[in-house]
């Protein structure tokens, strides 16, 4: 975990599955980041393009 400690493997290694672990968690990371970055184009385009109030329903609202 980030060099801070370590986690004992919860699970044998096999390295007939590390391919296949390795190729799920590439991929799965790669989709998860291009959704955050697709929901971030598209909030920015509702304000700036489309000049809704989506976004700032999005925002945690700030009681003054």
């Amino acid at each position: 975990m980030a060099g801070l400690f370590l986690l004992p493997p919860l699970v044998a290694p096999d390295p007939d599955l590390y391919d296949l672990a390795k190729y799920i968690h590439t991929w799965t990371s790669w989709f998860c980041g291009a959704l955050v970055g697709g929901h971030l184009l598209v909030a920015i385009k509702h304000h700036f393009i489309d000049k809704d109030d989506v976004l700032a329903g999005m925002l945690l609202k700030i009681r003054r």
